[in-house]
């Protein structure tokens, strides 16, 4: 008879063990009654439940291998029967062996029993020290005793067996009023790090001062990505971006179908592919020169260039993004880079990052479909003062997928172009 088996689950076979193993497997719960098994000779698969011996207390003497288990059997001498084969007249042997049974268990309860009393009392005093640690410190801090209370807080962050058994809340008083107590002191560094230890920790620290919740707020907006990088704005050569875009060019309504190629050396190539005049008689504009977009990173800003519509030979250059910038965060810029030098923009534009979200986008253009954006919104600003917006949102990993601009008269913005991406082709 076969000495190997197979396990069947899931539709898969598992093998091939020996029988010893099998019974192995069912008694520590790894094989279960209801799975199958197979034996190596025999094409179908049956329950382990129908084996014989596999399991304990269902007898058997062909099980799995039977003489495996036959041979597992302790042999039958004078001193050593069977208990099931005794004859029922002699029973001294049995009592024996009852009374030391008993005995062996009585001690593995109270020796368990006595450890898990001492591993009891051990983590109940431990979490009395940490009450008692924190409540000291709470009560130092209370009484204007900042310094007394980030010094006893610090030696429970330093114990890790006494800070395991805070509970959520008392860790977050407890990191809140040390980051509180470092950034009035001005040791930013010092809170930063506990700002990261929180967060390792899953831990929300509870912060009272103001500096402290704009620290707070920086870090968990970071945590979630919501912060600019050249990411935004990436260059993949070989890449190419199709745009559609509906706007008003000289009072007419037109259509625009354009390419952005990634070349080498962080070039971007917008190609015309189709203008076409809507209203207010529909026409096909002829096709315009190909134009080229620069990107570089320089003082702390991801900067695009372009050749200046009027001034040949001269680009202007757009701090689009300021790199580390937040939601809410703004600044100023863009230059005029002729031949031979190059000068701010007279008057400057203004930026700011409106937003952190994410969005769905067209489908191929992102993994999943979906990416975190970053709205940043330029203002144009002329002599008379605001003229137009326009909103970048850009995608991680992509760069730009949206673009609207508007015009400003009197407070009140009214869009006059919108342009965004259609699925990613390769070159």
């Amino acid at each position: 008879m076969s000495s190997k088996w197979f396990v069947v689950r899931g539709g898969e076979e598992r093998g091939p063990f020996t029988p010893q193993r099998l019974r192995e497997m069912a008694a520590s719960g790894e094989l279960r009654p209801e799975d199958k098994v197979r034996r190596e000779d025999l094409p179908a698969a049956r329950p382990a439940s129908t084996v014989k011996g596999l399991f304990p207390g269902d007898g058997g003497g062909t099980g799995a291998a039977p003489a495996a288990a036959k041979a597992a059997k302790p042999p039958v001498t004078r001193d050593h029967r069977p208990r099931p084969d005794s004859p029922p007249g002699n029973t001294s042997g049995s009592r024996k062996h009852l009374i030391v049974l008993s005995a062996v268990v009585g001690v593995m309860f109270l020796t368990c029993a006595g450890v898990v009393g001492v591993v009891g009392v051990v983590a109940t005093k431990a979490r009395r020290s940490a009450e008692q640690g924190l409540a000291e410190a709470d009560r130092a801090w209370d009484a204007g005793d900042k310094a007394g209370a980030a010094t006893k807080y610090r030696d429970l962050l330093q114990d890790r067996g006494r800070k395991a058994l805070l509970k959520p809340d008392e860790k977050g008083r407890l990191f809140g009023r040390l980051i509180d107590y470092d950034t009035e002191r001005g040791e930013a560094g010092s809170a930063k790090a506990l700002l990261a230890e929180a967060a390792s920790g899953n831990v929300t620290p509870q912060v009272g001062h103001p500096e402290a919740k704009k620290l707070l707020a920086v870090e968990l907006a970071r945590a979630r990505g919501e912060v600019l990088t050249a990411d935004f704005y990436p260059h993949k050569p070989g890449t190419a971006f199709r745009t559609f875009q509906t706007g008003i060019v000289f009072g007419a309504d037109v259509d625009t179908e354009r390419e952005y190629a990634h070349l080498d050396g962080g070039v971007v190539e917008v190609r015309t592919h189709r203008a076409t005049i809507v209203r207010p008689a529909r026409r096909e504009l002829p096709p315009s020169p190909p134009v080229k977009l620069l990107r570089r990173e320089r003082g702390g800003f991801l900067e695009v260039g372009k050749e200046n519509a009027v001034l040949k030979g001269v680009t202007s250059w757009t701090p689009l993004l300021k790199l580390g910038a937040l939601a809410g965060d703004e600044w100023e810029g863009g230059s005029m880079q002729y031949p031979s030098r190059e000068v701010p923009h007279d008057p400057k534009g203004r930026y700011r990052v409106v937003r952190f979200s994410e969005e769905p986008l067209p489908p191929g253009v992102a993994p999943g479909d979906r990416a975190m954006c970053a709205t940043v919104e330029e203002t144009l600003v002329d002599k008379e003062g605001v003229s137009g917006v326009i909103e970048y949102h850009l995608a991680k990993g992509i760069g730009i997928v949206r673009k609207t601009g508007f015009d400003v008269k009197d407070g009140a913005r009214k869009e006059t172009f919108s342009e965004a991406v259609v699925p990613t082709t390769k070159r």
